[in-house]
């Protein structure tokens, strides 16, 4: 029993002193823990090359989850984020849709490439041939995030494919009133680039109502991936939002947020809110609804910005909640 105990001691000493041996271990745990629950979810992995110029050859990894349903969904990541974390959504889910989630060009598995353009219409663009390709439209859309700021695109630019369309605390909003994430951008603070253990645990803060407590290994292996692609993040964001300058209410004005697309949608739009976001707060979907009271929303309780990570089952039941409302929908809107 001695000599089991030195030998733990021993080991426990090597990795604590092996930074990267933590890594290692943590990323292990973790594509354990996701391919076990996708493997319990009979989720499949498939791969699309785009066809576009600007993707041209570009493969992208996607899970789909085909259990023969007549309606499908389709789940768009947000930033620095993978397609796996929605396998905690998707197992409440898959007894009612099929579904498709991809990794977004530039995260997860897919190749990081300062040669392309990563705005929202190229984004846009993709998954409509995403779409067209590997589902039968139209469908549901749902995406958190700039996820959901791409999902809000895609509705504005192909209404063809969307039956309707969830966005969960989206990004490329504007609200009348306080625009944190935006805001504090233009003074040129950026949540994102992480570079050591502060900054990801004030990260953990603002994207996350309740306390995530460090998981051994885990959180080692996360925040060396966010230190190791910090300024891969700042390309990305400082690629989307060219053009983006201080004064906000100007650029609403000028249509560099969603709003006014918004304004003129006729696709069905019901948006989710994680109740204590403070990136995009909860306040914003109200605003929006003065803007096209056609729209939707509800807040998801106690939440942040990250509702499929944080509220997983409750957000799961509120998309079976909005589906039962509106699973009777088949226009093509782009045909009103």
């Amino acid at each position: 029993m001695k000599q089991t105990r030195l030998v733990m001691d021993s080991l426990t000493s090597l990795i604590d002193k092996g930074p990267h041996l933590k890594e290692w271990i943590g990323h292990s745990m973790i594509e354990r823990f996701y391919q076990s629950l996708a493997n319990k979810l009979g989720a499949t992995t498939h791969y699309f090359r785009g066809s576009e110029w600007w993707m041209d050859e570009y493969t992208i990894p996607y899970l789909k989850i085909d259990r023969d349903h007549s309606e499908t969904l389709l789940y768009l990541h947000g930033f620095s984020d993978r397609k796996e974390s929605f396998l905690l959504v998707a197992r409440h889910l898959a007894k009612t849709f099929n579904i498709i989630i991809p990794d977004g060009p530039g995260f997860g598995k897919t190749i990081k490439n300062h040669s392309l353009p990563y705005q929202i219409e190229h984004y846009a663009r993709w998954f409509e041939h995403f779409i067209r390709e590997v589902a039968e439209p139209p469908i549901w859309i749902v995406g958190n995030s700039a996820g959901g700021a791409i999902a809000s695109k895609l509705a504005f630019l192909y209404p063809d494919l969307v039956k309707l369309c969830i966005p969960v605390s989206p990004a490329l909003y504007y609200n009348l009133g306080h625009n944190p994430f935006f805001e504090e951008f233009a003074e040129g603070k950026f949540l994102f680039f992480v570079s050591d253990q502060k900054d990801y645990d004030y990260y953990l803060t603002r994207i996350f109502h309740k306390e995530i407590k460090p998981i051994r290994f885990i959180t080692d292996a996360i925040l060396a991936e966010f230190i190791r692609n910090r300024f891969w993040y700042k390309h990305m964001i400082e690629t989307n939002l060219k053009g983006f300058h201080s004064d906000l209410k100007e650029l609403e004005e000028t249509g560099f947020f969603l709003n006014n697309e918004l304004e003129k949608t006729n696709v069905p739009f019901h948006f989710l809110w994680g109740e204590f976001d403070t990136l995009f707060p909860s306040e914003t979907p109200k605003y929006l609804q003065t803007i096209n009271p056609a729209i939707k929303y509800d807040l998801v309780k106690n939440c942040g910005h990250a509702p499929h990570v944080e509220k997983p089952l409750t957000l799961a039941r509120m998309i079976l909640s909005i589906y039962k409302e509106n699973r009777h929908l088949r226009t093509r809107w782009n045909q009103w």
